[in-house]
């Protein structure tokens, strides 16, 4: 399955919008030529620790492997900024590789959600990745 803001975008059949976030120049330049066409859909650039984004502003927050790519000094805060996010109830859906050569492991992504005041609803680490559900 193949999960980008644009599948999202078109599976949005009874209103709501998304939203992605890319520090890249390149990938968010990229994203944007592709939901150029989808009017319920957005690409913004930056550090999400940084931007000027609504608290509370998300129903839902998908995070595919970005965290093991953040510096591990950053990566509290970047969770804690997603966490922030979120609206009360709110959903963060992540996905990070657990391999020592690439990725990190599954305790560390349950410490900063933890961290960030989101409980775990469910997670498991199969094949190589921790997929997770945490709820604000």
């Amino acid at each position: 399955m193949r999960v980008s803001t644009r599948s999202i975008a078109a599976g949005l059949t009874r209103g709501g919008s998304v939203t992605g976030v890319d520090i890249s120049s390149y990938f968010s330049e990229r994203a944007r030529r592709r939901v150029d066409r989808c009017p319920n859909a957005r690409i913004l650039r930056g550090d999400i620790t940084e931007m000027d984004i609504h608290r509370e502003s998300f129903d839902l927050i998908s995070i595919i492997h970005v965290i093991h790519d953040i510096a591990r000094a950053r990566r509290s805060a970047t969770v804690q900024a997603l966490g922030v996010l979120l609206k009360p109830n709110g959903r963060l859906w992540i996905w990070e590789p657990t391999r020592p050569s690439h990725g990190m492991p599954a305790e560390e992504v349950r410490s900063l959600m933890e961290e960030a005041g989101l409980r775990e609803v469910s997670a498991e680490v199969d094949g190589g990745a921790f997929k997770g559900v945490f709820e604000r």
